[in-house]
């Protein structure tokens, strides 16, 4: 069962490669640079939680919305000049504390709140819980020394008999067997009057 996925993987696989052999037959397997960056080309989303090493260097993302260093300044610039000019004015700019990077601080709180809930739900489950793996509330079997259960010592000859059959209680009568009182429709029943009344 398991050999039919593979065999089928397989060939969809070689049915790409066919297919894209057949297509692409003389044409060159490398894109022109235009074609190409007009593919992979996006706008940047400077410090969105982008990959640094994918995204190329840029002023504002490096240096401006975080703290940046001589190297990192120096890859944006790429010229030792303008690297030291920007760099004086850069670092008498930035001598007093950073800014809060408040997607990072959002970040934290959230993973730190849904923490806080599992870890609560995971405690109230285990609370709950705590006690129906016990054996506190089953009754304990006592059992004789051979491994079988003891004999009941309750006795059994005491006890009532049990409902009558249907045939045995149509030929009994007993104390229930009188009409029931008349129904009064659910007005209170005036209480009789007495001849001193009337």
């Amino acid at each position: 069962m398991l050999g039919f996925p593979a065999i089928g993987f397989s060939l969809l696989f070689l049915l790409h490669l066919v297919w894209g052999r057949v297509i692409y037959n003389g044409n060159d397997v490398f894109l022109e640079e235009k074609s190409a960056g007009s593919f992979l080309s996006r706008k940047l989303l400077y410090n969105s939680w982008d990959f640094e090493v994918v995204v190329p260097d840029d002023l504002q993302r490096e240096c401006i919305e975080e703290i940046c260093s001589y190297e990192e300044a120096r890859e944006v610039f790429e010229d030792d000049r303008k690297t030291a000019d920007f760099w004086k004015t850069y670092v008498s700019s930035h001598e007093s504390l950073p800014p809060v990077d408040v997607s990072a601080l959002v970040a934290g709180i959230v993973a730190i709140v849904i923490t806080a809930i599992i870890a609560t739900v995971l405690g109230i489950y285990c609370y709950k819980n705590r006690g129906k793996n016990s054996r506190g509330g089953s009754v304990p079997v006592r059992m004789g020394v051979d491994g079988q259960p003891l004999p009941e010592s309750v006795p059994l000859s005491n006890r009532a008999p049990g409902l009558p059959s249907y045939n045995e209680a149509l030929t009994h009568s007993g104390q229930h067997d009188a009409p029931p009182p008349p129904y009064s429709g659910g007005s209170p029943s005036e209480p009789p009057q007495t001849r001193d009344e009337e």
